[in-house]
């Protein structure tokens, strides 16, 4: 039996064009004017898809003007000296993210001459530059025909295809991602890929989407058997760790003494002040760690 059969409708894998025009006639008339669409070039797009993994698209719009205001091409983002770029980046968190870009900037001036790559294959080669990424930058930039499936765009094929919760096994990682290359529109693949993370954000959204004002619904396969809510089935979630921790702040001078970036022990990030973890052994043996991280020798009583 063919999951046409089972649905009761055709997919997206069965109608493309339908599909396609649907979305980007809904695309055309409802997308947000957000700075990095006003002026679309390689390192721009590269810049924002980066900033936008794991991070609203209201909090990363100041972050992407001042970014691009300091380092408006890759030559100045590869020169500058990753404090700097870090304490742009300072906020934005999941600070990987930017010394990855300060390290891809490096080996593009470096090893590329300065050129930026071209296809997806080239984007992948760079540190930070997954396999969302490198399709969303060499479709948008270079309209290359490739997806980009983010979390949002995941979901709405997901929706798109599944009818029942009972059919998500037949739905690997693999299959998905094959549906999202058929699915590519040939003569305006940037624009599709930007136009179903768009459908994910605004409307498909993961807790309360608006099947109602939904362009896609009437051809949704999830929507139509009532199981939108199902689909995709919701991920188990590690239990939150409670970690103390402790600090000292160290003036020297009236001047506060901070480790250099990514030495601060605790998290991840711009300069900060020493810090340990302290768990079942109690403060005092957090506090003697401190005194290392920070260069300082540490005396204490039995």
């Amino acid at each position: 039996m063919t999951r046409r059969a089972r649905s009761g409708c055709p997919g997206p894998a069965d109608e493309p064009g339908v599909f396609r025009r649907r979305l980007l006639d809904w695309f055309d008339a409802h997308r947000r004017d957000l700075p990095w669409r006003a002026e679309r070039t390689p390192y721009r797009t590269w810049i924002s898809e980066i900033m936008l993994q794991q991070t609203t698209v209201r909090t990363v719009i100041p972050y992407f003007s001042r970014f691009l205001e300091r380092f408006p091409a890759v030559q100045a983002l590869a020169s500058a000296p990753l404090d700097e770029v870090l304490g742009l980046w300072s906020g934005l968190g999941y600070y990987r993210r930017a010394r990855h870009l300060h390290q891809a900037a490096r080996f593009v001036v470096d090893e590329l001459d300065g050129r930026l790559p071209t296809d997806r294959a080239g984007w992948a080669a760079l540190p930070g530059v997954g396999a969302y990424a490198s399709g969303a930058i060499a479709s948008m930039a270079f309209g290359e025909v490739v997806p980009a499936l983010d979390a949002n765009a995941n979901r709405v094929l997901t929706r798109w295809a599944v009818a029942d919760p009972g059919q998500l096994a037949e739905w690997s990682p693999a299959s998905l991602r094959g549906l999202g290359e058929d699915l590519v529109d040939p003569s305006r693949p940037g624009d599709w890929n930007e136009a179903v993370m768009e459908l994910g954000a605004l409307v498909c959204t993961a807790s309360e989407p608006s099947c109602a004002s939904c362009p896609m619904s009437e051809l949704c396969r999830a929507a139509g058997a009532g199981h939108v809510g199902e689909i995709p089935a919701s991920k188990w979630k590690q239990p939150t760790l409670s970690v103390g921790t402790a600090m000292v702040v160290v003036t020297v001078e009236g001047r506060v003494v901070l480790l250099p970036a990514g030495q601060g022990g605790i998290l991840p990030g711009p300069a900060a002040r020493p810090g340990s973890r302290v768990d079942g052994c109690g403060l005092r043996l957090g506090f003697w760690s401190l005194a290392g991280a920070a260069g300082l020798r540490a005396e204490g009583r039995g």
